[in-house]
């Protein structure tokens, strides 16, 4: 089993959840998730949560370093089952649609 430190962000604006669409490429099983994904070697966490949000919806956030919280869960994706801690943060929208979403693999 393989394992994943990750982060993700939890936006609410006017009511509204952040979230994305994505499908299992193995099972085609359809999830709603809070965007997020793994620690590039050189940024923090904080940094990480917002470059991957960008990437997966197309939103600009800011990150709030200090609302922290931590989950160790497994997750099956691709037929893989991974051992995940993430790192959730509160942020903030802070633009609109910033064009097309380059993470595709969603």
């Amino acid at each position: 089993m393989k394992s994943a430190v990750r982060t993700s962000v939890v936006v609410v604006q006017n009511g509204r959840l952040l979230a994305f669409r994505a499908e299992d490429p193995t099972s085609g099983k359809e999830y709603f998730l809070l965007p997020g994904g793994g620690i590039e070697e050189d940024e923090t966490a904080p940094e990480a949560a917002e470059r991957a949000t960008l990437e997966k919806t197309g939103f600009r956030v800011k990150v709030n370093p200090t609302s922290n919280t931590d989950r160790e869960y497994s997750f099956n994706w691709s037929g893989e089952d991974l051992d995940c801690l993430t790192i959730f943060y509160r942020a903030t929208l802070i633009s609109a649609l910033q064009g097309q979403v380059t993470d595709t693999d969603y």
